[in-house]
């Protein structure tokens, strides 16, 4: 009945510290595109964690979603991406 909340962790397991930013993004079952949220960037030190939480405030319509976080490590352009697919049903 309310927002959805992702929460993601950042995991440092080198020597330097990280600088991590990019993207979440949220389309329905059609592939448009339903949310966007630039996620800036943060630190994360050697051998820590850090977590982050983005709230999605639901849409009015319900069915399948796809949301997809996209970030850069923050040296080399190297980028880590990973999604999942949710459901939101009607009340």
């Amino acid at each position: 009945g309310g927002p959805v909340a992702f929460e993601f962790n950042y995991k440092n397991t080198g020597s330097i510290y990280l600088n991590p930013y990019g993207e979440l993004k949220i389309t329905d079952i059609f592939g448009r595109e339903v949310y966007a949220k630039w996620i800036s960037p943060y630190f994360v030190m050697p051998g820590a964690v850090r977590q982050q939480k983005e709230i999605f405030e639901r849409p009015s319509a319900w069915g399948l979603y796809q949301a997809t976080l996209k970030l850069n490590r923050g040296y080399g352009n190297n980028i880590d991406q990973k999604s999942l697919y949710f459901f939101i049903l009607p009340k």
